[in-house]
């Protein structure tokens, strides 16, 4: 027998009634299913009366609806459901026997009423039903213990503990015991619930008090079609009565992954998000971007508030699910804020109805150390002889006489100059050199500089409830020593949550989030920058010799000059990378907490309200301790040194400096809301309506500051003169003032909010709804219309598969959905008001305060605001073996805040004004798929986004062609081409001479480098965009028994982008660009038909550098596909895991950042991290995670 209560589907049976059902499973698992124990409750009276009008429906949606009606709830085995005829019904206010007896004509079944519940059980000899023998129970008879055993079906000598039992009829509950025993107050017909974590809940109805209960609860199946619920941050909307766009990452995608930072856990499994990884910042974009210069990060909400702190503060253990909102109708509510999309984040909760229970999550991550032979190089001989060339030419003439700035020079040009001299022979010269060609400084970073990074992650997690209430509490570690030796993150989490009911229809929750991080960056990074007019070292120096010493290599000054200087009455002024990692202390401190107060209360079936409030303060420390034996600190000190005779005076004092800055972030919001659910004529129609208002207030205010001489054994500090310019020491530079590092920031932010949604549901088939906010800020409103910003919603869905004439048998499910709407963006950094920006320290010469405009006054300034149409169709075929969705979106941004041009008589050449818009679309398409459902399983998942944005109004004249050839990293505004724009000078190859050649007008061949990039923006060669046209994942899941393994693929394509080249100007006079198409270059007549790389000339033409570098020559296309992770994973069995006091265990192998199978660029690069960063090196974590 199954029992069937409203809103319960049966295990094991086809789904015929799918909305009401799903709605009320989830209802189950949340505080919610209160609402249905309490209308059982009052609902049991002689009076009960039934409204119902169906036609030729299953019984199954008849006995649900009467259910509803009346709190009954039905006992019937799935095979007399499936025997049941059609039922044909239309009462109003009819008694429950004349709804029953329509009911049952006809029916080959005979029932019992037993109090609340209904018994229908199969009868062969029954053709029609009669009810004066129905005994329907009475509430005299009083309850007494009842006392019963609870035990693993499959293993009838393991009992489970903490098995939470209801008794639905009274609403009085308790739980099992340490051998599964129990005791309850009871009486005949009475119904008692059962319900475990991972385990099927049961059901019965007591038929007698005198025997002892035995109940076998049997491991949960999940059924084909899952449960989903949005939440939008403002209700919890089922799927059935979404019309918007949404994505949800339920529980077990959240933990898919392993990593410390929950938005890289969305990266390939949430459809249309794109994970930028261009400049090593992985930025996030949801269906495109709707802006150009404001933020285009999507709007980040935690537990229904918008989250101000970083969001590194969230541990991922703590995630119960995520769901992304990407249309209007989904977005609208979030109003001014999320015209980027919004990421709703839900964080675990406590739950009435769970027993207690303990779970331990514990991985360790160890992670490869980058490869740092991923870019090409020049090598260290190649390097040598082009400095040999070099100094022959005279190129470091100036270098070596300079006598002031005394700038960097290698030691291959220190040996030939001290050959040239004559203080070493042509021999002892060509000794030294040759013994230099062979180093490569790329294998002392990778021994003394990098180590495989290690990660460990735990997190326990408490939860339970009791009668009136529930609660949770969660703790959790982690601690990354990265992959640069002296560089280290630990975070420290904890959240505690409960919930009381401490009256009928009153509900108040509260949670506490504490996070503490402590960063350490202390480390150093490839390639490392020298100063002294170089921005990366030259490849052949050394960091330790062979015995590991640590040794000197050239920093901001000549080598030579640096060994003299002072006669040994300075201070050390050698640079040792490897010691200054062991010196410095530079950490990071931040402390988050963020205080939610809930408060519910339904006054009746229909009409809720609740308050809710929430403060968040951050505050974050940042601490950089130059120790007196840093190379910073000697160096300054050096500077400011004055020597006169046998007199010494240090301008700067001895002991460390210390640069403290602190960030401190208060936000608050206050948010009422009032809540209507209803529904009418049997169900037909069902309302969800809401409406609210809230306030909200950022503070952000931060300082920094510098103590010089600093002691932290005495703790003292030396007071410094910041106003007089002095003395640099040698000469080096102009006389200069004493760095003051202090400044003050200040920023209040308020916003007030007023919004309301609702959606009309008609006999679950068709959906209208709408949405409407209105937002005002303290940055606009000089004119008084654009105080306030309206942006609303509509949308409409349709069920086809509900309707009676609806006949696809292998299409179970075909859904349409439509919305149209504005969502809208804000850029805080931006005001309608006049601001200016006073200095940190007065005017060096004037010796006042002094101030400059940061932002002109500009009272038309108003929000920027995003029309979206999103048309979907939602469908499951072959029993829900096939299930997926497609949609298609268009979006149309406006009013966005770009600089235009003023007229240079008011002093300010441009002023930001509303007056670029982009416009995009892009579909979206997700597929499910059931391979194989035996032993074996196979299932796939396919996700596929095409978005694609483009600038359809920029009132900035464009400029130069030299504006714009580049790599597309930043939004490149040009009127009707990708916001990521890839442009080239148009290339036509070497001349005779190894000349690279240009088009001037498209057509005429030149090497007049400056005319071509002073040319217009039409001569350039467009490519498209830098950023994937289409890009999605596959992932495929088998499973056999406990084992589990997913292997997970990603995908992008038609997009470009620019590799790294040789820059002869550059790596002449700043060793940069030393890159390894040095020796693909062309040397000789014939090679402009091996190569495009040009020949080396002298002296170097910045321009024709330049040309090169942005031309159609270094453009690739980015097509690709990797393998980005596999899990592998193994479930140890409850009786197994009995025997060591585990519920249950997972082992969990995830190796992740596999490489990539194909791609389409000639470079071999990863298209994903071209732009002087690294690619994502493999990983590979081991975890356990057990309930106890």
């Amino acid at each position: 027998m199954q029992f069937l209560v409203p809103g319960v589907r049966l295990q094991g049976q086809k789904s015929t009634l799918t909305q009401p059902f799903k709605l009320l499973r989830i209802m189950k698992l949340t505080a919610l299913f209160l609402l249905t124990l309490s209308l059982h409750v009052s609902a049991r009276s002689d009076g009960q009366t039934v409204t119902l009008r169906e036609k030729n429906a299953p019984l199954e949606n008849v006995l649900f609806e009467i259910g509803k009606q009346t709190g009954y709830n039905f006992i019937v085995s799935d095979d007399v459901l499936r025997s049941a005829k059609k039922v044909t019904i239309d009462v109003k206010n009819a008694s429950l026997k004349e709804a029953l007896k329509i009911c049952f004509k006809d029916q080959p079944f005979s029932f019992t009423v037993n109090g609340a519940s209904i018994i229908v059980r199969r009868d062969h000899n029954k053709v029609d039903s009669t009810f004066s023998d129905v005994p329907f129970a009475t509430d005299t008879m009083p309850r007494i213990p009842v006392s019963g055993r609870v035990i693993l079906k499959d293993s009838t000598d393991v009992a489970l503990d903490n098995v939470n039992i209801m008794n639905l009829t009274s609403n009085e509950g308790t739980t099992t015991g340490p051998n599964g025993q129990f005791t309850i107050l009871a009486r005949p017909g009475d119904v008692l619930e059962f319900t475990f974590v991972g385990l099927t809940t049961r059901r019965m109805t007591l038929s007698n008090t005198t025997s002892i209960i035995v109940i076998k609860m049997e491991r949960a199946v999940k059924t084909e079609e899952e449960v989903v619920v949005y939440n939008t941050g403002y209700e919890s909307l089922p799927k059935e009565r979404a019309t918007g766009s949404f994505v949800k990452m339920n529980n077990e995608l959240v933990n898919y992954r392993v990593s410390m930072n929950i938005l890289d856990r969305m990266n390939g499994l949430a459809n249309s998000v794109y994970f930028d990884n261009r400049t090593n910042t992985n930025k996030i974009s949801i269906r495109g971007i709707s802006t150009i210069f404001s933020n285009t990060d999507p709007l980040i909400v935690v537990d229904n508030f918008p989250y101000e702190g970083d969001i590194g503060n969230i541990n991922p253990n703590d995630v119960e699910d995520i769901t992304i909102l990407r249309d209007a109708a989904a977005t609208s509510i979030w109003g001014a804020r999320a015209g980027n999309g919004v990421v709703v984040i839900t964080t675990k909760k406590a739950k009435f109805g769970q027993p207690m229970l303990l779970t331990a999550n514990n991985f360790v991550t160890v992670t490869e150390k980058p490869d740092l032979y991923y870019f090409p190089q020049m090598s260290s001989s190649s390097f040598i002889d082009l400095e040999q060339f070099l100094f022959e030419k005279g190129y470091y003439n100036s270098a070596i006489n300079n006598t002031t700035s005394r700038p960097i020079l290698s030691p291959v040009v220190e040996i030939l100059n001290r050959k040239r001299s004559g203080l070493i022979t042509d021999a002892e010269a060509e000794s030294q050199i040759d013994a230099l060609r062979n180093l490569d400084l790329r294998s002392d970073f990778e021994k003394y500089v990098y180590r495989n990074g290690t990660t460990q992650q735990h997190s326990l997690q408490l939860s339970g409830s009791g009668t009136n209430i529930a609660y949770m509490l969660s703790v959790g570690y982690d601690r990354n020593l990265q992959q640069q030796v002296g560089n280290q993150y630990d975070r420290f989490t904890v959240t505690t949550g409960s919930t009381l009911q401490p009256i009928r229809g009153l509900e108040i929750s509260s949670s506490i989030r504490y996070a503490l991080t402590n960063k350490q960056n202390n480390g150093l990074r490839y390639p490392l920058s020298p100063g002294g007019g170089k921005s990366a070292l030259y490849p052949y120096a050394r960091l330790a010799d062979e015995n590991g010493k640590p040794l000197a290599i050239e920093k901001d000054y000549r080598m030579s000059y640096v060994d003299s200087a002072g006669d040994g009455r300075l201070l050390d002024w050698h640079y040792r990378p490897l010691d200054e990692i062991e010196l410095a202390d530079n950490t990071v401190r931040l402390q988050d907490i963020v205080m939610n107060f809930i408060s519910k209360y339904k006054f009746s079936g229909s009409v809720s309200a609740q308050l809710q409030y929430q403060l968040e303060k951050a505050k974050g420390t940042s601490r950089n301790y130059n120790g007196p034996e840093t190379y910073f600190t000697r160096n300054l000190i050096n500077r400011f040194t004055q020597i006169e005779g046998q007199t010494i005076t240090r301008i700067v004092p001895l002991g460390g400096i210390l640069d403290i800055s602190e960030n401190e972030l208060t936000a608050q919001i206050l948010r009422g809301q009032i809540d209507f659910n209803n529904s009418w004529k049997g169900g037909d129609y069902e309302l969800n309506a809401l409406v609210g208002a809230e306030l909200r207030q950022n503070r952000n205010t931060s300082y920094t500051g510098r103590t010089y001489g600093y002691n932290e054994n005495k703790l003292s500090f030396s007071n410094i003169d910041y106003v007089s310019r002095f003395p640099i020491y040698g000469k080096l530079s102009g006389n200069s003032a004493i760095p003051n590092n202090v400044g003050f920031g200040d920023l209040l932010d308020r916003f007030v909010s007023v919004f309301g949604n609702a959606a009309l549901n008609f006999k679950k088939r068709y959906t209208i709804s709408a949405s409407a906010r209105k937002d005002a800020a303290n940055i606009f409103g000089v004119n008084t219309n654009d105080k306030w910003k309206p942006l609303w919603s509509v949308g409409s869905s349709w069920m086809i598969s509900n309707e009676s004439f609806y006949s696809v048998n292998w299409l179970s499910q075909l859904r349409l959905r439509a919305t149209f709407g504005y969502s809208g963006n804000v850029n805080n950094s931006k005001s309608a008001h006049g601001t200016i920006s006073y200095s940190s320290s007065p005017d060096p010469y004037t010796q006042l305060t002094h101030a400059y405009v940061n932002n002109p006054p500009n009272p038309s300034l108003r929000w920027e605001e995003s029309k979206i149409l999103n048309l979907a169709v939602d469908f499951a075929a072959f029993k829900h073996r096939i299930s997926g969705s497609i949609e298609y979106y268009t979006k149309e941004s406006r009013d966005l805040i770009a600089p235009a041009p003023l007229d240079p008589t008011t002093g300010i050449s441009s002023m930001d004004v509303n007056s670029a818009h982009i416009s995009g679309r892009g579909v979206d398409v997700q597929l499910n798929t059931l391979n194989v459902n035996k032993t074996f399983k196979w299932s796939s998942t396919l996700i596929f986004s095409f978005s694609e944005n483009k600038i359809t109004r920029y009132l900035r004249p464009s400029g130069t062609a030299r504006s714009y050839a580049g790599s597309g990293l930043t939004v490149t505004p040009i009127e009707g081409k990708h916001a990521y724009a890839v442009f080239s000078y148009a290339w036509a190859g070497l001349d005779e001479n190894g000349n690279p050649q240009g088009l001037l007008n498209k057509q005429q061949l030149s090497t007049d480098y400056n005319a071509i990039q002073s040319a217009p923006v039409s001569d350039l060669a467009y490519h498209g965009s830098a950023l994937p046209l289409y890009f999605g994942s596959l992932v495929n899941t088998f499973k056999w028994k406990s084992i589990s393994c997913t292997i997970f693929m990603k995908y992008a394509f038609a997009y470009y982008f620019r590799r790294g080249t040789i820059d002869y100007n550059s790596l002449f006079s700043s060793w940069a660009s030393a890159h390894a198409d040095f020796d693909k270059r062309w040397q000789q007549p014939g090679d402009e038909k091996l190569t495009t790389v040009p020949a080396l000339i002298y002296p170097a033409s910045s321009s024709r550098d330049e040309f090169y570098k942005y031309s159609e020559a270094t453009i690739e296309k980015g097509d690709h596909i990797r393998i980005q992770n596999v899990r592998i994973s193994y479930s140890i069995s409850k009786r197994h895991a009995e025997k060591v006091a585990f519920r249950n265990i997972e082992i969990i192998l995830f190796g992740d950042n596999l490489g990539i199978i194909w791609r389409k660029n000639r470079a071999g690069l990863d298209p994903d991290y071209y732009s002087g960063y690294f690619p994502a090196a493999k990983s590979l974590s081991i975890g356990l995670k057990a309930d106890f």
